[in-house]
């Protein structure tokens, strides 16, 4: 994925929302300390994900931020959220690194769709296949 991912968190099965992840939205990739195997070739990536979606509660309604998103993970809101939490835990416990890397460069929900699907994208391209714990690419609009 190049260097455009600026930031970076160590997860741990007992603390793994809190890292530095910022209060603002961007880009995700749950990454592992080793390659695993795909279709075509191996990746260390497990998930690529946005958090800038606008979500609205107590009729409000606001743009993700990444330290929320990692928040909703580990508190698991919804089904897929617990699903992906529970796989990451289990592996922290069985001894893997899980690592998320993370930028802010895209702003706009529009734009961090786009780039998540962009990057989903290279993935199915160069393994055709998503990656492990993603479920389904994004659609644009």
């Amino acid at each position: 994925l190049g260097g455009e991912f600026s930031g970076e968190a160590t997860l741990a099965a007992d603390r793994a929302w809190g890292g530095p992840f910022p209060q603002a939205p961007g880009l995700y990739v749950v990454v592992m300390a080793r390659v695993i195997p795909r279709l075509y070739g191996e990746s260390d990536i497990l998930y690529i994900g946005q958090a800038g979606k606008l979500v609205v509660r107590g009729g409000t309604s606001y743009q993700a931020s990444l330290r929320q998103r990692w928040r909703d993970y580990w508190q698991g809101t919804t089904q897929t959220e617990r699903d992906l939490r529970d796989t990451l835990i289990r592996l922290m416990h069985d001894g893997d690194v899980v690592v998320v890397v993370f930028t802010t460069e895209a702003a706009t929900p529009e734009a961090l769709a786009r780039r998540e699907a962009e990057l989903l994208d290279r993935f199915f391209a160069d393994h055709r296949e998503l990656p492990p714990l993603n479920r389904a690419k994004p659609t644009l609009r």
